[in-house]
């Protein structure tokens, strides 16, 4: 009989994975659900799974799955909340999603749990077997709608803020454009002087041996070095992004970067209120969706990119489930900013915690988005500057280099 491996979420949301012998794929989905577990991946002993090492680096570009995108994500969000909220049921609402949508991947995420559902799964037990589309607060934000009877409610809000994150981050990109493209073509336009143009003027310098300036000199010795380690530049980025990924595994060293990174003055108060801002816009959804503090904690406290960040969290939880105070606790931690301490008092003294993390998210997310823009007003000039300086310094020094051949004695 062959053996399976599989990979399955159970009901607290915990990620399991192991062996199962069946005389069919089939037979193992149908096995594990019966032992209460959602399979995300069930594949045969010797089946290929990945693309290798690209599918390693590069998943995006090498997956066997299309991944939705955070836009694409918001649309479904927003259509199946609309379709819910004119009355029609679950199943027809997820049909005419599938039948309708024009992207094939789309069309087979709504196939998929429209399946599940027919099958007798309720939503957020189909969208728990998607985690690489839908993270753990989705699905447990689904949860407590279905549970609520307010799920329509629920997926609007969800809608919202994917809506207002989908913008932000468009604004910053169509922002970014102009110097990301400014920067490489300098860059390259500078490569092209060092390898290609100065070489050859260094042919000249040495036939006529003529004394030259020193920094053309300097410029020379760049140029020959460039020249000679091209392939340096190939090479190094790719070593120094595997050496990156295997130190970032080990946990130790990952902490010290974060608390690196948060202990820089300009860069760790942005990451600091951008944290925030995404861990009080969560918790404001949770909160407003009909979760309890714990319930809504418990959620976020794995919800951020930093595990420095996740032990705070997961620390405020213990606190809170003992029945301390949010505010207080928060205050006796440097992370939070105290703005926020403040409107978190204000939301326990009137009761209503989820529209204090609403003003919290607000505020920081314009407040960084403020910042994001006049950086990046300033970061236009400066880099035309730099980039002015540094051909053109090319350039003067090759031409002081020219006219020292006049004091050649012929």
């Amino acid at each position: 009989m062959p053996r399976f491996f599989y990979t399955a979420i159970d009901s607290a949301g915990e990620s399991r994975s192991g062996s199962y012998e069946a005389p069919s794929k089939e037979a193992v989905i149908k096995a594990l659900r019966g032992m209460g577990l959602y399979p995300t991946e069930v594949y045969e002993e010797g089946e290929k799974r990945s693309g290798g090492l690209l599918a390693e680096l590069f998943p995006t570009f090498f997956s066997r799955k299309k991944r939705i995108s955070r836009k694409g994500l918001m649309l479904f969000t927003r259509q199946l909340a609309s379709l819910l909220k004119a009355g029609l049921p679950l199943d027809r609402a997820l049909f005419i999603l599938g039948d309708a949508a024009e992207d094939e991947t789309m069309r087979s995420l709504a196939h998929g749990i429209l399946k599940d559902v027919e099958e007798g799964s309720s939503l957020s037990e189909a969208l728990m077997r998607r985690q690489e589309t839908f993270n753990r607060m989705y699905v447990h934000l689904v949860k407590a709608g279905e549970v609520g009877g307010a799920l329509d409610k629920v997926l609007t809000s969800l809608a919202d803020y994917l809506e207002e994150s989908v913008q932000v981050r468009s604004q910053l990109v169509s922002a970014a454009i102009y110097p990301v493209v400014l920067l490489m073509l300098g860059l390259v336009s500078s490569y092209l002087i060092l390898t290609i143009v100065i070489p050859r003027f260094s042919l000249i310098f040495k036939d006529l041996g003529q004394e030259i300036p020193t920094s053309t000199k300097v410029l020379l010795s760049i140029s020959a070095f460039f020249h000679k380690t091209w392939w340096l530049f190939l090479v190094a980025p790719v070593v120094i992004f595997l050496a990156w990924k295997a130190a970032m595994r080990k946990e130790e060293f990952r902490v010290k970067w974060e608390r690196f990174l948060f202990s820089l003055p300009i860069v760790g108060n942005i990451l600091k209120k951008l944290e925030v801002a995404t861990i009080a816009r969560a918790l404001s959804i949770l909160l407003k969706g009909g979760l309890d503090l714990s319930a809504a904690f418990r959620i976020v406290s794995e919800i951020s990119g930093f595990v420095t960040v996740n032990e705070i969290l997961s620390s405020l939880l213990e606190d809170i489930e003992k029945g301390q105070s949010l505010a207080q606790r928060m205050k006796a931690n440097p992370f939070f900013p105290s703005f926020a301490v403040h409107i978190v008092e204000v939301g326990e003294e009137t009761g209503d915690i989820g529209e204090a993390m609403t003003t919290i998210a607000v505020t920081y997310e314009k407040e960084l988005q403020e910042f994001m823009k006049r950086m990046l007003s300033f970061l236009e000039p400066a880099l035309i500057i730099f980039m002015g300086l540094l051909i053109g310094g090319m350039i003067v020094s090759m031409l002081m280099a020219i006219f020292s051949i006049n004091d050649i004695g012929f």
